[in-house]
């Protein structure tokens, strides 16, 4: 295969081969329809640990590559949902990292020319800003040592994550010739989104693009109706984040509409969201600012996803995010799809997202007692049009949980 010797001779890369495999899960995985109730039937839901179902150590499987196999080719698009800083989470965003990239090289011709081989690979990350690329290139390239890189992170980012952590990741991505690309706005903007509104927000877009735009990784943000456009189902989602002890509550349908009835004060039918009534567009505040990182996020996967000059999508990108940009499809992953569906012209194949998320192995998530609505079949794909009808995700990897500090 094309690059393995020097993959396997490299330091990290041989580290991958020794961390404990993943702990991953494909089957039974709840819907986010699954997850809400009817606000009088909050007695109709329970909460469900994760290594308590039904069969649940058959259900593991222990190798991303038995993941990617699964389709006729390698996912191009993958979303990583992570929870910040926990080392099982790291280790196995570098062995889905690893895999993917081999997976990928696997398909190459011998017999293509060197300056023609090789996928164009991108990690796309939260951690760092899009004002934050000349680190990222400079350390890819060689130029920034990893005590530089962290010293100057430190200095000049606004977005704070304790790099020590990430370090490793970065050091593979570089090993494997990865681009890793700043994926969301300064913290900044999405405080000035937050407390000020949109305008705000635009005049620091303009003046970033005023700068020097060698070290862009994205071209000027112009999709502001992502941000302001926030359906039901990702209001419902954000709020979900503020409270997780409690379940999430579907809207109330319209005043003129009349509900299903409930049984037995458990609400048993399936909730008509197709009768919502879906809200007008919003420029401040929290859901805003959510929204902000959104889609900042989805312009700069998109961007190195599809080839600005010929639309043709020749890009691949491993995305990672905090699990309340990406799980159930929501947030990032939605606005994602929505720039693909208008900018990419598929030649031969279309672009769909496979989605990991990241959860505690004795954590738990609700589920309403309403059938139909666990997506029982490991070959039913996360992605869905209906927001409310989406799978928490692919893939959902198990960790122990450890407190920061430990």
């Amino acid at each position: 295969m094309t690059g393995e010797s020097a993959e396997d001779e490299s330091m990290i890369s041989h580290l991958i081969h020794k961390l404990s495999p993943p702990r991953l899960l494909l089957s039974q995985l709840p819907t986010f329809r699954s997850c809400c109730v009817h606000e009088s039937a909050r007695n109709g839901v329970r909460m469900q640990q994760w290594n308590q179902m039904s069969n649940f150590e058959e259900k593991e499987l222990h190798s991303f590559v038995e993941i990617y196999n699964r389709r006729a080719r390698p996912p191009r698009l993958v979303f990583f949902g992570e929870q910040h800083h926990q080392p099982q989470v790291l280790h196995a965003q570098m062995q889905a990292l690893h895999d993917l990239v081999r997976a990928f090289r696997a398909l190459e011709s011998p017999k293509s020319e060197p300056q023609a081989r090789g996928p164009r690979i991108s990690m796309v990350i939260e951690h760092f800003s899009l004002l934050d690329q000349a680190l990222l290139d400079g350390f890819v390239a060689g130029d920034l040592q990893v005590a530089e890189l962290a010293e100057m992170y430190g200095e000049e980012s606004q977005e704070g994550f304790d790099m020590s952590h990430y370090i490793p990741l970065l050091v593979l991505a570089q090993e494997l010739g990865v681009r890793v690309v700043g994926g969301f706005p300064p913290r900044q903007w999405a405080k000035l989104a937050f407390k000020d509104g949109l305008d705000a927000v635009k005049d620091a877009e303009r003046t970033r693009m005023s700068y020097d735009t060698s070290n862009h990784a994205a071209p000027a943000f112009t999709r502001w109706d992502l941000v302001t456009n926030i359906s039901l189902a990702h209001r419902s989602y954000i709020k979900s984040l503020m409270r997780p002890n409690q379940p999430v509550i579907f809207p109330a349908l319209p005043p003129d509409v009349q509900e299903p009835q409930s049984e037995a004060k458990n609400y048993t039918a399936r909730y008509p969201t197709e009768l919502l009534c879906e809200p007008g567009p919003q420029s401040k505040g929290f859901e805003t600012a959510q929204a902000l990182k959104d889609a900042f996020f989805a312009h700069t996967i998109t961007s190195q996803l599809i080839n600005s000059a010929s639309g043709c999508g020749d890009g691949i990108v491993f995305a990672i995010c905090g699990l309340g940009h990406s799980e159930y499809g929501m947030g990032a992953v939605e606005r994602t799809m929505e720039l693909l569906r208008e900018r990419y012209r598929p030649s031969d194949d279309t672009i769909e997202p496979f989605l990991i998320a990241s959860k505690p192995d004795d954590g738990s998530f609700w589920t309403a007692d309403v059938t139909d609505q666990v997506a029982e079949e490991d070959s039913q794909i996360a992605w869905a049009e209906d927001a409310w009808d989406r799978k928490l995700a692919d893939a959902v990897v198990l960790y122990k949980w450890r407190d920061e500090g430990n």
